[in-house]
């Protein structure tokens, strides 16, 4: 329609020299065209078929995705499963410490704790953070390196067990460590800060017994019962001097 806006006049101009007016409008016709691809290219839309193409080009494209997602976590979980078959179901952490001791006396070296830490005639009353050195400032109490006990055993002979002394000896000469057997421990989903208990004021005792009258530790279980929760909580609700509980009860004070 505009092209012909534009020659429309020509059609009355006069016959010209060897062109007509026919001829003159095909020729502007066709530099409009030509003027008009150069400087005014057109965008060409796809077609319906173009459109359907690249939609199910897409949707196999999400497809695969989806399948290999799919296939990387059952080979995931397969890998995982052989695995915990070859290898059986694991003792928890620590559990190998709670075997029954081949020590007749529980340890490897006899250990009278009445004679270390009582207060009677004749005993040392020691104070348990002397073995017990990390107690304050850890969460675990720490037991006394052959080197401990040695350094003391030097200048005390132990007249009443002088067997179990030579035995601190050898393991200074062989270099080993003393493999002691642990008595109290914890449920692995238990965390008991020995520090925190410390520095509220709450003497060993307190969970542990009476430790100090004992000669053998053969009892599994201390004070608290073992593994009875409702001692804990219970101690948790005490009062303090303000009247109020001396420490939360919330459970991920003592699971986390």
């Amino acid at each position: 329609m505009g092209v012909r806006k534009l020659i429309g006049p020509l059609s009355s101009i006069p016959s010209l020299p060897y062109l007509d007016r026919y001829q003159y409008r095909t020729v502007f016709r066709g530099l409009f065209q030509f003027v008009t691809s150069v400087f005014l290219p057109c965008r060409k839309t796809p077609s319906d078929t173009q459109v359907w193409i690249a939609r199910l080009r897409s949707g196999a494209r999400l497809r695969m995705r989806k399948h290999w997602l799919i296939g990387g976590l059952a080979s995931l979980l397969t890998l995982a499963g052989l695995a915990f078959i070859q290898e059986g179901p694991q003792e928890p952490p620590g559990s190998e410490d709670m075997v029954e001791p081949e020590y007749p006396s529980g340890q490897p070296i006899a250990f009278p704790h009445d004679q270390h830490a009582g207060s009677q005639p004749g005993q040392n009353n020691m104070d348990c953070q002397y073995c017990h050195y990390s107690a304050e400032r850890s969460v675990d109490a720490g037991i006394p390196s052959v080197s401990s006990c040695w350094g003391c055993h030097q200048a005390i002979p132990g007249s009443n067990n002088p067997e179990e002394v030579a035995k601190i000896q050898q393991y200074i000469q062989s270099g080993d460590p003393i493999p002691w057997v642990r008595i109290y421990k914890v449920a692995d989903h238990v965390h008991f800060p020995h520090m925190r208990h410390l520095n509220a004021g709450l003497e060993c005792q307190q969970c542990h017994g009476e430790v100090q009258e004992l000669q053998v530790l053969d009892s599994r279980d201390p004070a608290w019962g073992g593994d009875n929760m409702g001692w804990c909580v219970e101690c948790h609700r005490q009062p303090d001097d303000t009247g109020k509980a001396q420490a939360s009860t919330d459970c991920t004070v003592c699971h986390y």
